[in-house]
């Protein structure tokens, strides 16, 4: 088997695993940016600005809470 089938076997098994263990955290966040998104609507009144806005602000919210923040010490 090439390495390349090697690995979009793997990359494959890795992501399906990945998806039937936090299938319930895919699908709230999905819900959060759906209804963060209808919010954006009623504030721009245009679906791309508030497509846009959501996204970045999702994005940064994820980014925000994925980072390792480590307290000082004090």
């Amino acid at each position: 088997m090439s390495k390349v089938l090697y690995f979009f076997k793997h990359a494959g098994i890795k992501i399906g695993l990945f998806l039937r263990s936090n299938w319930a955290y895919i699908l709230w966040g999905a819900l959060h940016f759906t209804l963060a998104y209808f919010v954006m609507i009623q504030i721009f009144y245009e679906k791309q600005s508030a497509l846009l806005y959501t996204a970045i602000i999702y994005g940064a919210s994820l980014g925000f809470s994925l980072s390792p923040v480590v307290p000082s010490p004090h």
